[in-house]
């Protein structure tokens, strides 16, 4: 960003160059006055700090103020105190102006990496990890692609607080188009937003859970695509917020209602050729081998990463069978109902082959989701982890001989088991480092003491609105 003067009585002109290639130039008011710079805390809340155009190379050189204690924020704004994070100590949030992209005509957002007093990155930050992460698959030789799609509601703001809103007793016809016609304008919007930020918008459409819509966002690489579902989700918020609407991206806002996933869709390429790892191969479905022990590897690992993925206080309440959750740990091809949903290379799947994560949701940090995803991927094909055989049907109605044949296993529906085999897990400290893997384990330490006893609809009732 350039702030240029053509003489003493000209207003301003504030020039930002943006990902993607695009600029935002023209007189004050009309150029960015505000940056605004996010950091996605280890319980998956989106944190912000904005400051006038004219700093925005202080934040991203000098970095501002983050109390050390933020790496153990609950999502209900406590802190799980102890030794290491209390009330002294301090971190700096430093702007990446490379990834900068338009929110409005007003304001300019970026990512934050999380650093120290002097300037090198902290051990805590979730997307200098991926970052490190995405260096590992290059060296490695691979390229990876990651996509989100969000499902979310979308609610008048006056009812929006209540906590069983008339509104779920109208009708509704899932993947209608009548509910969409509801909020085409709401949709347009978006999609000029969208734009303008550069972020490629696949699909929009009415799901299956009343007053829920999903939005699939075009892959990119892993950490480009985790700041494009950090900006994506403010975007909806924003978009909500001028039609009168609050979007809800909770797993699970109201306990009798269907919960909302963030499923990730995840390809590797081969540098240098470009040749899939998931088609064009040997294997079932076209498999190559390295594709099918990147499967095995992220199939060996999701019971670790639940607390990646579906960590939230509420996120147990979505993650159940015969919701098209993906609440049994296995892949298939085209099987909403296990966690790992492989999608072939066929005219119908333009962008190729690909897994897509069903367990995911938009409480996840995503620098850590894509973090963890990728490791296992790796691991598995460092390791040549063997494949199990898919499962092609309802996991339920397999024998005990025909599930162990396809590891099927139901995903740990137990906080504190959740929070133990994340804790234990050498290959999540090797990924994560023991520093996150800590804090994660001293915030779901907390919200097991705070909330092990409440009830499901005081829960989603309280967790609402934060993500």
């Amino acid at each position: 960003m350039t702030i240029q003067t053509a003489g003493a009585n000209a207003a301003p002109t504030i020039t930002t160059e943006l990902a993607g290639g695009s600029s935002a130039a023209g007189p004050a008011p009309h150029s960015p006055e505000l940056v605004q710079g996010t950091f996605v805390d280890l319980a998956g809340v989106t944190r912000a700090k904005n400051v006038p155009a004219r700093r925005r190379e202080v934040f991203a050189k000098n970095g501002l103020g983050a109390p050390k204690v933020w790496v153990v924020f609950n999502a209900d704004n406590n802190f799980a105190e102890n030794d290491t994070f209390n009330v002294t100590g301090d971190l700096r949030l430093r702007l990446d102006t490379a990834a900068l992209r338009h929110l409005d005509e007003h304001i300019v957002w970026g990512p934050t990496n999380l650093a120290n007093q002097d300037g090198t990155p902290s051990e805590y930050d979730p997307r200098t990890t991926l970052a490190n992460v995405e260096a590992r698959a290059e060296q490695a030789g691979y390229s990876a692609q990651f996509g989100f799609e969000f499902e979310f509601l979308l609610l008048p703001n006056e009812i929006a607080n209540d906590r069983r809103p008339d509104i779920f007793a109208r009708p509704w016809l899932g993947y209608g188009a009548q509910p969409f016609i509801e909020q085409d304008a709401f949709f347009a919007d978006l999609t000029v937003a969208a734009d303008a930020a550069g972020i490629e918008l696949e699909q929009l459409h009415t799901e299956w859970g009343t007053r829920q819509y999903e939005v699939s966002v075009a892959p990119d690489t892993p950490v480009a695509a985790a700041d494009k579902a950090v900006l994506f989700k403010l975007l909806v918020k924003r978009t909500a917020a001028r039609h009168g609407l609050t979007a809800v991206f909770s797993p699970k806002p109201f306990p009798d209602q269907a919960g909302s996933g963030g499923h990730i869709h995840f390809s590797l390429t081969r540098l240098g050729n470009g040749e899939h790892l998931f088609s064009g191969g040997r294997g079932v479905y076209g498999l190559t081998a390295e594709g099918g022990h990147a499967i095995a590897g992220v199939q060996a690992h999701l019971a670790e990463l639940t607390a990646i993925l579906s960590g939230s206080p509420v996120s147990l309440l979505r993650l159940q069978p015969d919701t098209w959750s993906g609440a049994a740990i296995g892949w298939g091809l085209e099987n909403r109902e296990v966690a790992i949903r492989y999608a072939a290379a066929t005219l119908g799947n333009p962008r190729g082959a690909n897994i897509e994560i069903k367990t995911g949701d938009a409480a996840a940090n995503p620098y850590l989701a894509l973090a963890g995803l990728l490791s296992a991927a790796l691991d598995g094909i460092e390791q040549s982890q063997p494949l199990f055989k898919p499962t092609e049907g309802i996991p339920a109605s397999f024998s005990e001989e025909e599930k162990k044949e396809r590891g099927l296993v139901p995903f740990p529906n137990d906080f504190d088991e959740i929070t133990r085999l994340f804790g234990e897990s050498k290959a999540t400290r090797r990924w994560y480092g023991d520093g996150i893997v800590d804090a994660i384990v001293a915030i779901r330490g907390l919200v097991k003491a705070t909330y092990g006893d409440t009830s499901d609809e005081d829960l989603t009732t309280l967790f609402r609105h934060v993500w």
